[in-house]
């Protein structure tokens, strides 16, 4: 291959195949259920998936918070499911405010 062609594949890659939607867009229903003990508590997260994107979440467990665990469902709800997603829409709020004991990246591995 010549190095145009190299880089005609190259640009090619980028447009469409690593995009969000050419690897996730068409992608099926799924649920997935996830939980995990950290030193804060037990944290089970449920989600619904459609195309790729987060349909219905709801979190439980026996981990303590001052704010209600819903307005961190209502910011992930409608979002892409992956992790980078998640973490950019929830980077600047204070997570300990709504599990105690459980950091950032704890919350993050669950999705």
């Amino acid at each position: 291959l010549t190095q145009d062609e190299i880089d005609e594949i190259e640009k090619i890659k980028k447009s469409k195949y690593e995009t969000w939607a050419w690897n996730f867009g068409s992608s099926p229903k799924y649920d997935l259920y996830n939980e995990e003990k950290f030193t804060g508590g037990t944290i089970e997260l449920n989600l619904k998936v459609e195309k790729g994107v987060i349909k219905d979440i709801k979190i439980f467990g026996d981990f303590f918070g001052v704010k209600d665990i819903k307005e961190i469902e209502d910011l992930i709800k409608s979002a892409e499911h992956n992790k980078e997603e998640i973490e950019n829409i929830i980077k600047d709020i204070n997570i300990d405010e709504y599990f105690a004991r459980i950091t950032m990246e704890e919350f993050i591995s669950l999705f």
